[in-house]
Formats: structure tokens, sequence, C-alpha cells
């Protein structure tokens, strides 16, 4: 009977522990399995609400930019109430309608700005002041094929000819210049400085009835907003106008 005993007490334990052998490392497998089945299903829940919200979105953006498609469109074509303004800003260009109704914009030029480092050479000259005075340069220059090399040799021309007294060849250099529609010097078209420059010599030459003239056509073109300026560009051409008007 003992005998017995013994005999199943030991086969007990070699079945305990065959049975923690072979039982613990399955279920522990088991459950690192369900865990990570359990992971990787929210994950996909994650995955597709972040997908829902993004489509959401995505409609929400489109019908937001056609809203504003269409409104633009109706500010572009439609009438504007009295005293109203429509203006459009791209980066530094804008858009106004009517041109007249806006005096500066708090935007840069979109014109070309001229390149000065095509006259470095030439101003060395003109700095030294010896009999030249770079005109030869720049005489060079004017007729070179770039515009804005052209353009840029025309306003050293011209302001060599006022720094020798000759003010008729500045003149005729600036109303040159005014041809340029699409340059800026440092943001102020070239046309406008080209013009703004012809009434202050004109100015000093006492031609007053020329002088008058073109101040107008300046005025004119000044308040219809031929020329996007910012504020200091704005006041500074107004007060030239004034002064000469």
């Amino acid at each position: 009977m003992r005998a017995a005993f013994r005999r199943w007490s030991t086969n007990s334990r070699w079945l305990g522990a065959l049975f923690l052998t072979v039982l613990v490392p399955s279920a522990t497998t088991l459950i690192w399995l369900g865990v990570q089945l359990l992971e990787q299903d929210r994950r996909l829940w994650a995955d597709r609400d972040l997908e829902r919200r993004e489509s959401a979105a995505d409609i929400i953006v489109r019908v937001f930019a056609q809203k504003l498609a269409a409104a633009d469109a109706g500010l572009v074509e439609g009438d504007l109430p009295d005293g109203g303004v429509f203006a459009r800003f791209n980066g530094p260009a804008a858009t106004v309608r009517p041109s007249d109704r806006i005096l500066w914009l708090p935007t840069t030029s979109h014109l070309t700005e001229v390149n000065t480092q095509a006259f470095a050479e030439a101003e060395i000259v003109e700095l030294r002041q010896t009999a030249d005075r770079g005109l030869g340069a720049y005489t060079a220059l004017a007729r070179s094929t770039n515009p804005t090399v052209q353009a840029g040799a025309l306003l050293r021309l011209a302001r060599v000819n006022r720094s020798t007294g000759d003010l008729r060849a500045a003149i005729r250099r600036y109303r040159e210049l005014a041809r340029f529609t699409d340059l800026a010097f440092n943001g102020m078209p070239a046309d406008l400085l080209a013009r703004r420059a012809v009434c202050e010599l004109l100015q000093q030459t006492r031609e007053t009835a020329t002088l008058a003239r073109e101040a107008e056509a300046l005025r004119l073109d000044f308040l219809a907003g031929r020329w996007a300026l910012d504020r200091s560009g704005w006041s500074l051409t107004a007060e030239d106008i004034e002064r000469w008007s």
C-alpha cells in the first residue's frame, strides 16, 4: 500500500512538472499573441479614425476653397458699392480695382530691380572725377540689349550730366529712361523716377510752362494709380508733385 502511494506521489510530481513545462509556455505564448492582436486592432482602429478625420478635413477644405473661389469671382466680376475697392494680394504683387481708390499699398513692387554690378568699374571712374567721369563707359552700356543694363546706364549718364551742369542732356537721358515701365531702382519705378527728375530739372531751368505740363501729366497718372507704391514712395512723390504744382 505504501509502495503504491509512493509510486503515485512520484508520478503526480512528474505529471505536475510536465504539465507546468508544457502548459505555462503555451499559455504565455497565447497571452502574448492576444496582447499583440489587441494592440494591432487598436492601431488599426486609430489609423482608420485618423483616415476618417483627414478625409473629413479634406472635404471641408475643398468646400471652403470652392466658397472662397466663388466669392472671389463675385468680387472680381461684380459691381462694387459706392466707395468700395477690390484688392487681391499674391506675394509681392497686388491687383486693385478701381486703381485710383487706393493711394499706396503695403507691399513691395513687383517690378524687376536694376542690377548695379555691371556699373562697378564705371562708377569708380565717375567718383575719381576725371575728365571722362565715366561717360564713355556709361554710353557704351546704354547701347546694351539688356534693358536693365541700358536703364541703369541712362540713369548714371543723367547723373553725370547733372554734376557737370549739362542739364539739357540730363533731361534727354531721363526722358529716355521714362520708357522703361517694368523696371525699378530700389523699389522706385524707373519711369516715375525719371519723370520726377525731369520736373526737378525743369524747375531748375525755370521752364515754367513745360514744368506745368509735365507736373500735371505726372499728377494725373499718379492719382490714377499707374504705379504701385509703398507708403514712403507715395508720400515722397506726392510732396514733389505738390511742390511743382
